[in-house]
């Protein structure tokens, strides 16, 4: 997927007015979407990028920072509070118990702050996506910890084996 491409799928997110908001990518991976999401917030706002392996990110991107955390945001205690959100592409498929790091999540977000995710259509699991969430499985999982107004927001078909990708937006229902 290119800078472009991840802009588009998670722009419907995005509330107008988005200028110094703090922000977590979980399972940043090499940036991509929390440089897409850079492009999108206003300027002065700083979005966590948070992986288990070191990449290069960029430091800024747009007016905003971003700033790496060499973490796993399953296991680890995050350095970060009172988000406004929280973005996870393609990675909570990796987290066999969801439940339990969407509550957690909720516990970071601001009362008015939202989750997007972005993942893959998929049933089985496999190599790359070991534990998969379909999107009707996500939506009630996240009704169930207690987010709000749970919302499709974009699909797009994935470059790697024509599966198809969701992205949704919840709220925190605090």
């Amino acid at each position: 997927m290119e800078l472009d491409d991840a802009v588009e799928l998670i722009t419907p997110a995005l509330r107008p007015s988005q200028a110094g908001k703090v922000w977590a990518d979980l399972g940043s991976g090499d940036g991509l979407f929390a440089r897409a999401l850079a492009t999108l917030l206003g300027s002065g706002s700083t979005i966590h990028a948070v992986d288990r392996s070191r990449e290069t990110i960029e430091s800024s991107f747009d007016g905003n920072s971003i700033v790496f955390h060499q973490l796993d945001f399953n296991e680890d205690i995050l350095p970060f509070a009172q988000l406004d959100g929280i973005l996870m592409a393609n990675s909570i498929h990796f987290v066999k118990d969801k439940l339990t790091l969407l509550s957690r999540l909720r516990n970071l977000l601001r009362k008015d702050g939202q989750l997007l995710i972005v993942e893959y259509e998929l049933d089985k699991g496999n190599a790359w996506v070991p534990h998969p969430v379909p999107r009707a499985s996500l939506e009630a999982q996240l009704a169930e910890s207690g987010f709000k107004k749970i919302r499709l927001i974009g699909e797009r078909q994935s470059i790697y084996g024509g599966q198809r990708m969701y992205a949704c937006v919840a709220l925190n229902g605090e």
